[in-house]
């Protein structure tokens, strides 16, 4: 593997058994660290450590002394809990070949060849943004059914997500994460991504602004809570995201409708519509304009309570105690 790193960690300046060496052996310490790393589990001889180091080999004896006293190195010049301290997510290789394994076997090419002209449909359908989140930053694409799970490559099982939701699916399918209970996580985060599977090349991590919290916006219209939960959950069924963009654009349609919002998102999950537009209303509705849910409590709490609408006039009668507590 080309341009090989390894962890150093922040305690190193503050190691007792480091800080007693001398600066000239905490460079020759790193400098053994690099040549684990570069050399792998090859045993290197005095001499090629020696010759590395560009010293002399008396000068390497007393340095691999100094080291294997306070049990930084051991007798073969390896550094003593290498194995620990590096990790196996920090190689990218066992990850990669168990993946290629994983599409042979479900009779896949060893690697995802998507053809451009999918991604960017698929993206276009998605409006650009992750399925589950909403987020713009950072996106992948996503198989619906994974691989392993019997899923192909076709236009049909592709989706949009973003890094960490691609991650946090795992090898779930849509339908099954789309249920799952973590949407308190996918909610956070953005304030945590580090999932410790770093790469050779480190990516700079872009920080994200706050998720869109789509029920409290809806709340602060004063739509319903279990009202904003069906819509949610029905726009996400739709494959679309249920973004400010789009509630802003029912709030209007519903009011050149004569509707409040919430009667508009509850006819929306009704009638199994992805939007809403008042045209819509007075194509299916010629006769005149659907009374809205608020109109129709209205006018059943004005029958009970006796003030009953006749000829655009109201009316008084008497009404039974019974009538009355109904009307409360």
């Amino acid at each position: 593997m080309a341009n090989q790193w390894f962890r150093l960690y922040a305690e190193f300046v503050t190691d007792p058994k480091v800080q007693m060496l001398s600066e000239q052996d905490q460079r020759r310490y790193i400098m053994v660290l690099c040549l684990r790393c570069s050399n792998g589990d090859v045993t290197l001889q005095d001499e090629e450590v020696a010759f590395q180091l560009r010293i002399s080999n008396e000068e390497w004896m007393k340095s691999k002394s100094a080291f294997m006293a306070k049990n930084l190195t051991d007798d073969n010049n390896r550094p003593v809990a290498w194995d620990v301290r590096q990790y196996v997510s920090d190689s990218s290789n066992e990850r990669v070949k168990r993946l290629r394994q994983r599409r042979k076997d479900a009779g896949l090419s060893a690697q995802s060849n998507i053809k451009k002209s999918v991604r960017e449909a698929v993206l276009e359908e998605c409006g650009n943004a992750c399925v589950y989140c909403g987020s713009k930053e950072d996106l992948t694409i996503d198989h619906k059914t994974p691989v392993e799970r019997g899923g192909n490559e076709s236009k049909d099982n592709l989706q949009v997500a973003c890094r960490p939701c691609n991650a946090d699916k795992r090898n779930m399918t849509h339908d099954e994460y789309s249920s799952w209970n973590g949407r308190v996580t996918l909610q956070k985060r953005h304030q945590n991504t580090d999932t410790d599977t770093d790469t050779d090349t480190e990516k700079t991590k872009t920080i994200r602004a706050p998720r869109f919290d789509v029920r409290a916006h809806l709340s602060s219209l004063g739509v319903p809570d279990q009202i904003a939960i069906d819509w949610i959950a029905h726009r996400r069924a739709k494959r679309a995201t249920p973004t400010r963009t789009a509630i802003d654009g029912i709030a209007r349609q519903a009011e050149a409708a004569g509707l409040y919002l919430c009667d508009a998102l509850g006819m929306c999950c009704e009638r199994g519509w992805t939007g809403f537009k008042a045209d819509w209303l007075t194509t299916q509705q010629p006769t005149g304009r659907r009374q809205t849910v608020t109109e129709t409590r209205t006018e059943t709490v004005a029958t009970l309570t006796g003030r009953i609408r006749h000829a655009n006039q109201l009316e008084e009668r008497d009404i039974t105690p019974g009538l009355l507590r109904i009307a409360k």
